[in-house]
């Protein structure tokens, strides 16, 4: 007799033990196959009494071929790239891909094809996953917002269709990294994979991977069921640098630049060079970019300063709110960052001095030292100056 005792970590502590006898001394006539997904919780004593096999996932070809096996002694039609969209689904797992070949074959009489394996399961087509592939290539997201309202309007599931956008793009980072040689492909496949790793940067690669997963994760189907999959595009086809949200640029009261800038300024061979105000100002969007890489929540805080003058290799950032002022200048590793971004966009060593403008234009530089004046900063308070003598608040004596 065979006994199969499932999931046996679940067993409590006495259950083992009790069968921790018949394990030892087990009678001639019986074997005992204890299954589990767990292994770490079955006890040692038990493990070591047991001839141990680690069952795997079957490959895709492997479940492919089983299918094929399955229809052929069935008499039945089909197409080859039907029963392989099959085994991707079934995801190594040979019962689920028969179950779901199950569900595929209604009629005895009608062929097993990959437009029918694809409208029972839900899919979208390989040429529309590859088409949106490139559209996150080259950045064109009016050509990927359209290919994803044909498939799910198509009768595509979204999170179906969002699986195989990640592992077409996941099989292109493989192809990057490791080479095509890892990847479970045909050769037409494995060429495009590596075509593609070609055009396309990592950094960005691994974004749209995150976006598309994310949103595989988040989904709750709705009333706009592709809207999920329209935003991780969006994600996707915007650069790293620019995923800060970027308020209209602070006003500047500088005269006006009559050149036009560079998008990058050239090298300054001279360390002790001083650039102008005016060229910081106008490659300030540039250094909100090189802020991004070091802190990503710095850009939205330092887009609401102004370059108000540069003396010797300092810079004075300004501002008119007392809140922005009280986030950056208390804390020297926030302007180190400003410091950083400016000597990657001009080449050159600046310092950076936090400036809070008064309502009359003059530079006022409040304290927190007490906290009431540190509060009447926080909301909105000004200084102001008054040529009448303070009151004596001094008591009189008796």
């Amino acid at each position: 007799k065979i006994y199969i005792i499932d999931e046996v970590h679940r067993f409590s502590g006495s259950a083992f033990d009790a069968l921790l006898k018949t394990l030892e001394e087990p009678p001639e006539h019986a074997i005992f196959v204890l299954a589990t997904t767990e292994i770490d919780k079955v006890p040692a004593t038990i493990k070591s009494r047991c001839l141990q096999f680690e069952f795997r996932r079957l490959s895709l070809l492997e479940a492919t071929d089983r299918l094929q096996e399955i229809v052929d002694a069935e008499g039945l039609e089909y197409e080859r790239e039907a029963l392989e969209i099959i085994a991707r689904y079934g995801t190594g797992s040979m019962r689920d891909s028969i179950s779901l070949l199950d569900q595929i074959i209604t009629d005895p009489d009608e062929a097993i094809t990959t437009e029918l394996a694809q409208q029972v399961l839900g899919s979208a087509g390989s040429q529309a996953t590859r088409a949106l592939v490139e559209t996150i290539l080259a950045q064109d997201t009016a050509a990927g917002l359209r290919i994803i309202n044909d498939a799910v309007d198509g009768g595509a599931d979204p999170r179906q269709f969002g699986q195989q956008v990640v592992e077409h793009l996941r099989s292109v980072l493989i192809a990057q990294t490791a080479g095509v040689d890892m990847l479970e492909a045909s050769q037409e496949d494995k060429a495009l994979y590596t075509q593609q790793s070609q055009q396309i940067d990592r950094a960005l690669l691994v974004q749209a991977i995150r976006a598309f997963n994310d949103a595989i994760n988040n989904y709750r189907g709705g009333w706009q069921p592709q809207l999920t999959l329209e935003l991780a595009l969006m994600d996707s086809v915007r650069p790293i640098e620019e995923t800060f949200v970027s308020a209209a640029p602070v006003a500047v009261r500088t005269a006006p630049v009559t050149a036009a800038q560079p998008d990058r300024p050239a090298p300054i061979s001279d360390a002790n060079a001083v650039v102008a105000a005016t060229t910081i100002q106008a490659q300030w969007i540039n250094v909100l970019k090189a802020m991004y890489r070091y802190n990503k929540q710095s850009p939205s805080v330092m887009e609401n300063f102004r370059v108000q003058r540069v003396e010797g290799g300092t810079v004075f950032l300004a501002t008119d709110n007392v809140i922005f002022y009280e986030r950056v200048n208390p804390f020297p590793e926030k302007k180190q960052i400003v410091e950083r971004a400016l000597t990657d966009v001009f080449k050159t060593q600046l310092k950076v001095q936090i400036v809070l403008i008064a309502q009359d234009g003059s530079d006022e530089q409040p304290t927190s030292d007490d906290p009431l004046l540190s509060e009447a900063f926080k909301r909105g308070g000004k200084i102001r100056q008054s040529d009448e003598p303070a009151p004596d608040t001094t008591d009189d004596e008796d």
